[in-house]
């Protein structure tokens, strides 16, 4: 199930992070499988800020699959692992088909 729009408060500082990311989890468990957020302009590769802002997302959710989105594939795309959490660069493509666009990116997200 995903659920848009979350706001995340770390537990420590009880800083708001952001509210624009999205939230993929298991819907028997309720366990959060996936981390993801949406970027408007695909830079040659992700910045520090947006990665760091991400690993943020996915430690505040217990979770260990943090995505950012791009409109497009990035020249140096980012596949790492920081601790338990692994990182992905992934690409909807919004001037295509969407429906090929959704697709294609369901088969990157659970390769």
């Amino acid at each position: 199930m995903l659920k848009p729009d979350i706001k995340f408060t770390s537990k420590s500082t009880r800083a708001m992070l952001k509210d624009s990311a999205l939230v993929l989890f298991d819907i028997m468990t309720g366990q959060t499988r996936y981390v993801m957020d949406t970027k408007y302009k695909a830079p040659s590769t992700p910045g520090t800020d947006n990665v760091a802002q991400i690993i943020a997302y996915a430690t505040t959710q217990g979770c260990s699959e943090a995505i950012l989105i791009y409109p497009q594939p990035l020249q140096k795309p980012l596949h790492t692992k920081v601790q338990e959490i692994r990182i992905r660069t992934l690409t909807f493509a919004v001037d295509r088909d969407l429906q090929q666009a959704g697709e294609k990116f369901l088969e990157s997200l659970f390769a």
